[in-house]
This record gives C-alpha cells, sequence and structure tokens, in this order.
C-alpha cells in the first residue's frame, strides 16, 4: 500500500510540476537558505488527496533537492516532500521550539539516572571470596 501511496504522491508531483513554472536556481537557493536541514517546522496542509501527512504535524528538514522540494521526516514516521507553492508550512516559532525542548527528557537526564543506578549497585556489600583450603 506504501508503494501505491508513493507512486500516487509522485504522479502529483509531477503533473503540479508541468503546470508550473520551474524554479530558478536562485529560488532554490533561496529555499535551501530558509529550510537548511534540522529546521524544525510545522505542516498547516498538504495537497495531496492520496496520502496528505495530517495538518498539524511537525517534522525536521532533511534537505532541499535541485527542484526546490522540502525532504522532511515527519514526527509521524513519514518522510513526504513538501512541494513549495503546493503545500503550506512554516517553521517552528522559537518559543515553540523551547516548548519542544522542555518536553523531551535531556541526554543529561538519562545519563544521571544511569550515574544513579550505578551508585545505587555500589552500595551493596561486596561478596568475600571463598577462601581456599
Amino acid at each position: 500500500m506504501d508503494l501505491f501511496l508513493t507512486q500516487a504522491r509522485d504522479i502529483a508531483k509531477e503533473d503540479f510540476k508541468m503546470n508550473q513554472e520551474f524554479m530558478s536556481r536562485n529560488q532554490v537557493e533561496f529555499i535551501r537558505q530558509t529550510y537548511p536541514p534540522n529546521t524544525r517546522i510545522l505542516l498547516q496542509h498538504m495537497d495531496d488527496p492520496y496520502a496528505p501527512v495530517p495538518t498539524g504535524t511537525r517534522g525536521t528538514v532533511k534537505y532541499v533537492d535541485d527542484i526546490g522540494q522540502i525532504g522532511v521526516a515527519w514526527d509521524n514516521g513519514r518522510s513526504l516532500s513538501l512541494i513549495p507553492g503546493m503545500d503550506t508550512y512554516r517553521k517552528l516559532t522559537q518559543q515553540e521550539l523551547t516548548q519542544e525542548q522542555s518536553e523531551k527528557p535531556s541526554i543529561h537526564d538519562s545519563l544521571g539516572k544511569h550515574a544513579g543506578q550505578q551508585a545505587a549497585h555500589s552500595d551493596k556489600p561486596k561478596m568475600k571470596k571463598e577462601q581456599t583450603r
């Protein structure tokens, strides 16, 4: 089923490309500068009748290809590209980014818990070695 959806999305992209003027190199470069890899975005609407990513889904930009499509790893596990001029999306605000960071446990929290577990285990009495006769 995923292959069918991917093919349908590709056909929709081709139809869109045939009905629009191709982006200039300057336009593609502008998109690359505006949406560099690791930029967090929010999908407002995906114009894909077959397999849209749900509105409101957040994702991380992975790349911008040579025709200006934005490759995104969506938080729901999908990986459909955005088509500028066809889909609507925006960067997350600084407030939204800060909120995301406060909701995720940091690596220091994880390391602290692990270190605490090790310390708890080190308090156990050590077993004496058996004496040899």
